[in-house]
């Protein structure tokens, strides 16, 4: 009954509307007021009643197994080996309790059958609290009684829990008929909804076979009307249904594709419209998609390519198009697609030709400008940004003339633009001219110049090609300076660089090597054979194994030897240093020739100075002005007084620890006040202890050493023995202390002891 007056109640709304909405609107609607008719008559409610109905129903069966295992632990009250044995409730079901819970809580939907629940719950709750108080009673009867107990409060007890199992029992029983009845709404609920569905199914099936049928006769209509214009249009044309598959193709359609339309007619676009889009690799079911997404026009860029059943390629400009029903619904796509091969190949060797040449002018780094025959820049690169500090939209604004040539030149650079233009003959080459340029900020630079002149449709284009100097000026500059630097330095350090390449066998001195060598860099050509022809012949099997050690062995290449030149011989010292190849071949040899003739002599003459003083009774001394005044130097014969040089100037026996300690503040004190008067040079006669105890009279004669800043640094002295002076004017009392001195070191030297 109710399913009829609801399907009426339907058909009625349906009847009322079905001129207003389209069919899936239509059928929406339909589906809308059953829902609600479904609401209505509370059949979602029914149904769900029965769904909790059915989880009480398993909750409740799932408590009675606990139950039935519970009374027949009960009943298991046995006696072994002397001793009463009682299987408890909790031991045996100790998941009675959560069953009951878990029963409570899904019988809460019901308030009917939830007032059941509750007095089961009591009920259960008393049974539980007889049987612990019987197990208690059981649990006091002495060990030693066995058999069954016969005891009478024992059975008063046990009667007692059977009552109270039996009224629990009953009580869980009562709710059974509420859910029954609550199952069985359930179930009829659903019946309903089945029925409901099934209708629905059915009415929804009639409606989309009335009205494909009406769609389809207006479609051939359309149809026939289309075949005819598609065969009227000169471009290609291809129409396809929902899915992709072609309807109809016109003759151009068919040329360019390769295929006639009774071969093509129902296979895929895809197939039959092999196209290739250059840009996005779009392909033909990709532009169906894009139609049908957007459902509506969609031109595609003009780098497409149609590829035919030949493998002809042709590049095309298409677009694409829905075709709607009458009901605004997309039954089909059209594409119109044009052979532009011959534009699509003119324009990128165009494209080509601009894309290279505007990559070359940007990257170039050099400044590429372009001024019209008004002097207006057309093309202003990167490079000339950067190096005349204007952007384009500054400099395009103004005459070239006005903003990168100085005032002095810009009259020279407009005749000449104005002769080139007169004698009307273009140059596609130009020779490059040094000149002078202004920068933004209005500092001048040198700059190299090439300009080319073209006569077009539009006038004459100058192009320029600039080039900054400025790096390459200062650079020579430098390189001139640093030529002479390093020549002066070279001469004055005397020495030489020269490097041998291996590979191609040729040697390349600096000017400094010929000098040393005594030969003339205009006539000479630097060779290994010259190079052993100087030295020594003495040295030069020496030096010869020492250089083929170098390139055999790679041993260090550093040996001192004599040369034979036309000033005499000389002393040099040479090293080397040479590159080896990945496989170990010696490839190049890097080295200096060091003229140290004048050094070896001065050695020579040290040398020869320290013989003298060595065999001299003056001895040499340096200390630092410093406390306990450690020594810095001393000579060899310092061992007159029984000391070496080596534990002098190993700190451990520092100046002032060898001065007699009563002469010690004296000294001190004396020097202390030539010092602060400014006297760098002075004597002073004091006495000195030797390591045995050995006491000897001195002179010494001190130099003060002073900084930039005039603070003392060192002190040097020349320290003579006048112990027999002393000893033999001892009488007289010739030792005063301290005084100026004016001798020279010759004098000191020369001088014998007294």
């Amino acid at each position: 009954m109710r399913v009829t007056v609801m399907i009426s109640s339907i058909s009625y709304i349906k009847n009322n509307v079905s001129k207003t909405f389209p069919l899936w609107g239509s059928m929406l609607l339909t589906l809308s007021l059953v829902v609600v008719s479904l609401f209505a008559f509370e059949v979602p409610q029914n149904i769900q009643t029965g769904l909790n109905a059915h989880a009480v129903s398993r909750e409740l069966h799932n408590m009675r197994f606990p139950f039935i295992e519970a009374r027949a632990a009960m009943l298991t009250n046995k006696v072994k080996s002397g001793t009463y044995t009682y299987t408890t409730i909790v031991e045996s079901c100790g998941n009675v309790t959560s069953c009951v819970d878990a029963y409570e809580k899904a019988a809460a939907y019901n308030k009917a059958l939830n007032k059941f629940v509750v007095d089961f719950k009591i009920a259960f709750k008393r049974w539980i609290k007889s049987v612990k108080g019987y197990e208690y009673q059981l649990t006091q009867i002495p060990n030693q009684l066995s058999g069954h107990v016969n005891n009478r409060e024992l059975k008063v007890k046990e009667a007692e829990n059977n009552v109270l199992f039996i009224e629990m029992i009953q009580q869980l029983n009562s709710g059974e008929k509420l859910i029954n009845q609550d199952l069985e709404k359930g179930q009829q609920a659903f019946e309903i909804l089945q029925g409901v569905t099934l209708l629905i199914i059915i009415y929804f099936f009639i409606v989309i076979i009335l009205y494909q049928r009406r769609s389809n006769r207006k479609h051939i209509l359309r149809e026939k009307n289309l075949e005819v214009t598609l065969r009227s249009i000169a471009d290609a044309v291809i129409a396809t249904d929902i899915h992709g598959n072609i309807t109809s193709m016109n003759p151009e359609a068919e040329h360019l594709t390769g295929w006639k339309f009774e071969d093509a007619n129902g296979f895929a676009l895809s197939k039959i419209f092999r196209m290739k889009n250059g840009h996005a690799g779009e392909s033909a079911d990709d532009l169906l998609e894009r139609v049908k997404l957007g459902k509506n026009v969609v031109v595609l860029a003009e780098d497409s390519m149609l590829i035919t059943s030949k493998g002809d390629r042709y590049h095309i400009h298409e677009s694409g198009a829905p075709i709607h029903n009458d009901c605004g619904e997309i039954i089909g796509v059209v594409l119109v697609f044009t052979d532009i091969t011959q534009e699509h190949d003119l324009k990128n060797q165009l494209d080509d030709h601009a894309k290279r040449l505007q990559g070359v002018i940007d990257t170039s780094m050099d400044c590429v400008i372009v001024i019209d025959e008004f002097g207006m820049v057309k093309e202003w690169n990167p490079a000339a940004e950067s190096m005349f500090g204007w952007s384009f939209e500054e400099i395009s604004q103004k005459p070239l003339h006005e903003t990168i040539i100085p005032e002095e030149f810009r009259e020279r650079h407009l005749s000449g633009i104005e002769r080139l233009i007169k004698q009307n003959q273009p140059s596609a080459r130009a020779k490059r001219i040094e000149s002078i340029a202004l920068h933004h900020d209005g500092h001048r630079f040198p700059i190299e110049l090439a300009m080319t002149a073209i006569c077009t449709e539009n006038g004459w284009v100058f192009n320029a090609f600039i080039r900054d100097l400025t790096d390459i000026k200062n650079n020579e500059n430098i390189i001139k300076k640093n030529d002479v630097l390093l020549r002066g330095g070279q001469r004055a350090a005397k020495l030489g660089y020269w490097e041998l390449d291996l590979v191609d066998d040729t040697l390349e001195w600096s000017s400094e090597i010929f000098r040393i060598f005594s030969l003339d860099p205009d006539t000479v050509k630097p060779s290994y054979e010259i190079f052993i022809s100087k030295v020594h012949p003495e040295d030069r099997d020496r030096v010869d194994i020492a250089y083929s050690e170098l390139l055999k062995n790679k041993t260090p290449y550093n040996i001192i030897h004599r040369i034979e030149t036309d000033e005499g011989t000389k002393i040099v010292h040479e090293q080397c240093e040479t590159i080896f190849d990945d496989k170990g071949k010696p490839v190049r040899s890097l080295g200096m020739v060091h003229d140290i003739t004048e050094l070896k002599q001065a050695e020579e003459d040290l040398q020869q100075f320290n013989r003298v003083i060595d065999c001299s009774p003056a001895v040499l001394f340096r200390w630092k002005a410093i406390d306990g005044w450690p020594v810095e130097f001393v000579s060899e014969n310092v061992n007159q007084f029984g000391y070496t040089a080596e534990e002098l100037l190993s700190g451990n026996v520092t100046f002032n620890s060898i001065v007699h300690p009563d002469d010690l503040e004296r000294v001190t004190h004396e020097l202390e006040e030539y010092s602060s008067a400014g006297i760098d040079v002075f004597a002073q006669e004091y006495r000195i202890v030797s390591p045995t105890g050995k006491v000897y009279w001195i002179d010494d004669r001190t130099v003060v050493d002073r900084d930039s800043d005039g603070a003392i640094v060192r002190y040097q002295g020349i320290v003579l023995d006048i112990s027999g002076r002393v000893a033999n004017n001892k009488g007289v009392g010739a030792v005063s202390g301290g005084h100026v001195q004016g001798k020279g070191l010759t004098d000191i030297v020369t001088q014998g002891s007294d």
